[in-house]
This record gives C-alpha cells, sequence and structure tokens, in this order.
C-alpha cells in the first residue's frame, strides 16, 4: 500500500487508511501464523514423546518454543522502534526453520517407526 509522511512528530510513514487488500494480508498472517505456532508445538512434542527427536531433530522443539516468543518480540519489541520489518523476518525465518527441518525428517523417514537409530 501507499503510504505517506506523517508531518506530525515524529515523521514517519504511515498509511492512510486501511484498504481492503491490507486488511486480508493481516488477517490471513495472523490466522496463518497464530494456528502454525500450536501445531508446531504440538507436533514438536508429540515427536519428543515418541522417542524421534534426537539429533538436529531437537531444533524443532527449540523452534517451536521460539516461534511464540519471536512473535511477541515483533509486537513490544520491533515494532514500537520502527523496525517490525527486521522483526517479521526474523519470525518467519524461524518458521521456515521449523518447516525445513521437519520436511527434511518427514523426507528421509527420521520420524517414522523404527527410525530411533537413525539421525
Amino acid at each position: 500500500d501507499l503510504q505517506v509522511l506523517n508531518e506530525n512528530p515524529p515523521p514517519r510513514w504511515v498509511e492512510p487508511n486501511p484498504s481492503p487488500e491490507m486488511i486480508g494480508h493481516i488477517l490471513s498472517g495472523l490466522v496463518t501464523f497464530l494456528g502454525l505456532m500450536p501445531a508446531a508445538g504440538l507436533i514438536s512434542r508429540r515427536l519428543r514423546l515418541a522417542g524421534r527427536l534426537r539429533g538436529g531433530y531437537r531444533w524443532l522443539r527449540i523452534l517451536a518454543w521460539a516461534m511464540p516468543v519471536g512473535l511477541v518480540a515483533v509486537m513490544f519489541y520491533f515494532e514500537p522502534r520502527g523496525i517490525e520489518g527486521l522483526g517479521q523476518r526474523i519470525f518467519v525465518a524461524m518458521v521456515l526453520a521449523w518447516l525445513l527441518i521437519a520436511a527434511h525428517g518427514l523426507r528421509k523417514g527420521a520420524f517414522g517407526p523404527g527410525s530411533e537409530g537413525k539421525r
């Protein structure tokens, strides 16, 4: 969306009015990421209980805990400083890292039955 310079102190670029596209973007992001965080936590927990989080796959559990912390940091640390874009990219990098590790584990069968000895 087009942003305009707000002349009130402090000068900052702001959106004049939220467009329907911007509202859709915000809502879809909230639904996606707020739904993914509990799913990542539950999947990581289930894999840990099944004894399948060995080696590099322990990062799934660490990232599942880091995602909610990252979202809170975006809202309360990065956004007040005007660098929410940086915080959002760090958060998305954590989500993508979790997805890549999980996809790699699924691809090589690390989470299947009898995979306790595999790495």
